[in-house]
């Protein structure tokens, strides 16, 4: 039922398409006009690509999804050292790419990404935007190890280590890789991989940014059983 001082009115799906404030107006059969009165359809961030980067890396090129973007919209980067603002490039409504300068992503931090309206102040939800050191090993756990033996977890220690981190033995590629801490991961040692003696370079990888660890030396050491 009809309630005084108060209309229904349908917005289809296309109305939406472009986030704006679109001024509403209600016109009376006398031919009467309302005020303006400002509806505000919001931008929709649904991911940026990359989500990741290593600080001091340099400039950093952005693909950002999602829906409603006009051209005059700007990609707001926000850390504990305050907003950074980025003038992007309209691709489409869906899709719009930037550049973030590298100074802006000198410093590993957690920081946040999300797209705003400057001439209205509308902003899209937020999005995690990751700002990290590259991973680093100081040290592995037993170091050395007996040629021969059974399967076991080696502890390796160091920092700017994330969830999905990856230890890689020469020769071998990846091992299971177990995420402890930022300072700790844990790999899976095979008995093939401690068949022969010798000095073998470890690595850490970051999936998400690529970058790599310094090579940390891990000894397997000869067996004598005889002589």
């Amino acid at each position: 039922l009809p309630i005084s001082g108060q209309l229904l009115a349908e917005i289809t799906p296309d109305l939406r398409l472009i986030s704006d404030n679109y001024f509403l107006t209600v016109l009376n059969p006398n031919g009467a006009l309302s005020n303006k009165y400002a509806m505000t359809v919001s931008p929709v961030l649904a991911s940026i690509t990359p989500y990741a980067t290593v600080a001091g890396s340099g400039p950093l090129n952005v693909t950002v999804k999602g829906i409603g973007f006009q051209s005059r919209f700007v990609l707001q980067l926000s850390s504990a050292a305050g907003p950074i603002t980025v003038v992007p490039t309209l691709v489409d409504s869906a899709t719009l790419t930037a550049v973030i300068s590298a100074s802006a992503i000198a410093a590993a931090r957690t920081a946040s990404v999300q797209i705003v309206d400057p001439l209205y102040g509308n902003a899209s939800s937020s999005l995690a935007f990751s700002i990290r050191s590259a991973p680093a090993i100081t040290s592995t756990s037993p170091n050395p190890i007996d040629a021969g033996g059974l399967y076991f977890l080696l502890t390796v220690n160091g920092s700017g280590f994330v969830p999905g981190s990856v230890v890689n033995w020469p020769g071998a590629g990846s091992l299971g890789t177990t995420y402890v801490s930022p300072t700790q991961l844990q790999a899976a040692i095979t008995p093939d991989l401690r068949s022969l003696a010798g000095g073998f370079k470890l690595t850490v990888t970051d999936p998400d940014t690529g970058a790599a660890s310094n090579a940390y030396t891990e000894t397997v050491s000869p067996v004598l059983f005889a002589i």
